[in-house]
Order: C-alpha cells, then structure tokens, then sequence
C-alpha cells in the first residue's frame, strides 16, 4: 500500500506509514468510517470513496450537467453566479503607487529633520540672545562707572562682559580707556591691541594707543596712532585735539600745527553743537602765544569768562599782559 504522502510501499495490513507515520485510511464522507486509502468504496455503505466530479445537479429540477455548464439542460435555469473576474493592477501603477509611498516617507523624514533642525536653532538662538544681553548689561554697567570715574569698578564690568563673550571688541575698548585714565598704560596697551587683533580699524583703540604714547612723550608712535585714527574718522575732533597736543607738548617747533589741529577740533564740535571743553582753549590759547599773541590773548579772556578749568591760569596771563576780560 503506497502512503498518499510521501509515496512510500507498506505492507497491506500497515495502518501508519513506516516512513512519515501518516495514517493509511480514508474517512467515507457519508457513514465517517475509516477505510484503507486504496479502497474505492465504503466497506460499511458502499458509498464512493473518492468520487470523480463529472457533473452537477441543478438545484431546481435535479438534472444532471455538465460540470462547466453555466444554463441547465433541463429547465434552463442558471447553475452558477458568473464572477466577475479582478482585473490585475499593471505593473506601472504599482511602480506609481510604491514611489509615492517612498516619496511621502521621504518628505515625512526631511519634514521632521528640518522641524528638529529648526527647533534647535531656534534654541541656539535663544541661548545667543540671553548671552548678548548679559553682555551689553555688563557693558553698560561698566560705562555708567567710567562716567563717574569709578574705574576698578568700570574694569570689573568690562571683564564680566568679556568672560561671557571673549570676543566681544567693546568690553577691550572699556578696558583699555578704563586702564589708560588710571594710568596704567601697560594694561591699557595690551587691552587696545586685543581690540585691534578683532577689529584692525577700531578707533578707541588707536586713540588710547596715541593718547598713551602721547603720556609717554614717544612723538613718533603717538603721531602715528593719531593719524590712523584719523584715516578712519577724518571729522573725529577728540583726534584733532590730541594731535595739537602732541604738536603742543612734545613737538613745541611746530606750534603752528598745535594751532591748526585745536582749530579744527573746535570747528567739528560746532558743526555738531557740542559744548567745546575749556581745556581745548586753553592749549589752542597756549599755542597762539607764540603764533598770534594778540589772537591767543581773545582765547584767554574767553577761557576766564568760562570759569572752567584754567580760568584763573587765563586771568594771570591777561593780567600779565594788560589785557581785561
């Protein structure tokens, strides 16, 4: 008897296949009694084992048919619901459909990337903003102090912001001017040139560096400093100032240039209604007396009726020499 699964001879008497251990009966579909798998009708019934479909009976009238038959010989009716057959989906809608699901999950992946990367940025820029605002507090802090001639605590400020911020080129400039009005031209030197390594052209630090050079009586370096200040801001008039002292001070031969650079100081702060210090007509004073004594003596009478600084200097030389004021 040969096992209807792997095809293996047993004996005839053999109720499980010695190979795969498969039973070696069959179940009659009518009486449910077991049967050898080679027999062709029940042995209890009669029934056919494993009946050949040839035919179908209509299930109105009984007649026979053919199995592939779709209208009844006998009454004519229909043995079969016709099925409507599914039509496969071409190949190319399926490309279409499989890349716009790529697509959307790409899109989906860029969208949440750019949504992340924007969330972040947003954050870094959060983070920027309180930064930058700490640092102009100090800042600002430290200006308020420089203007009361509170210097150390003006320098403190000025390092706050620059621990926050170490490029930050204002807080070298506070330095620097905090530094060189103490007179600590060591300190105000380096802290000028920390300005300039950030900025090449920052201004503040190129009139401290001539403002100290100046202290220092070094004409040449001092000059020097000056004019780049003034290739930066030509209608600067702090420069202009400092170069007539310069001219003034420590080149005395050349008083007409002391005269010449106050002058224009004295103009530019006009042209910008800015009160003019009496120390600026003082020196412009000083240096007339060798040029034009009697314009220097109008500036003197000027300086006392002012009654700044150096006026009771400018009423002894208008008293000197005969002059009223």
């Amino acid at each position: 008897m040969n096992c209807s699964k792997c095809n293996f001879q047993n004996e005839d008497s053999a109720k499980f296949c010695k190979n795969c251990g498969a039973e070696l009966s069959v179940n009659c579909l009518k009486c449910n009694s077991k049967n050898k798998e080679s027999a062709k009708f029940c042995q209890h019934c009669g029934e056919e084992l494993n009946p050949t479909i040839t035919d179908v009976a209509c299930p109105k009238c009984g007649a026979k048919n053919e199995i592939n038959a779709i209208f009844c010989v006998g009454c004519g009716g229909k043995l079969t619901a016709e099925r409507k057959k599914k039509k496969k989906m071409p190949l190319w809608i399926g490309g279409v459909v499989l890349t716009f699901l790529i697509a959307c999950g790409v899109v989906g992946a860029v969208g949440w990337y750019n949504a992340r990367i924007r969330a972040e940025n947003a954050r870094i820029a959060e983070i920027e903003a309180e930064k930058r605002e700490a640092v102009e507090s100090h800042y600002e802090k430290g200006n308020e102090a420089f203007d009361e001639k509170l210097y150390d605590l003006a320098i403190a400020n000025y390092s706050k912001a620059l621990e926050i911020d170490p490029d930050f080129v204002k807080g070298y400039e506070g330095l620097a001017l905090a530094y060189s009005s103490q007179r600590n031209y060591e300190f105000a030197i380096e802290y000028a040139n920390k300005a300039l390594s950030i900025d090449p052209d920052n201004l503040i630090a190129f009139r401290v560096l001539a403002w100290v050079n100046l202290e220092q009586k070094n004409r040449e370096n001092a000059l020097k400093y000056a004019q780049k200040a003034l290739s930066i801001d030509p209608d600067n008039a702090w420069v202009y100032a400092l170069i007539g002292e310069i001219y003034l001070y420590i080149m005395p031969s050349q008083p007409l240039q002391a005269v010449n650079n106050y002058k224009k100081s004295i103009q530019l702060d006009e042209q910008e209604n800015k009160q003019i210090s009496s120390v600026t007509y003082y020196n412009l004073a000083s240096a007339l007396m060798s040029v034009n004594k009697e314009e220097a003596m109008q500036y003197w009478q000027k300086i006392a009726r002012m009654g700044g600084e150096g006026s009771d200097n400018a009423k002894q030389v208008l008293q000197l020499y005969g002059y009223r004021w």
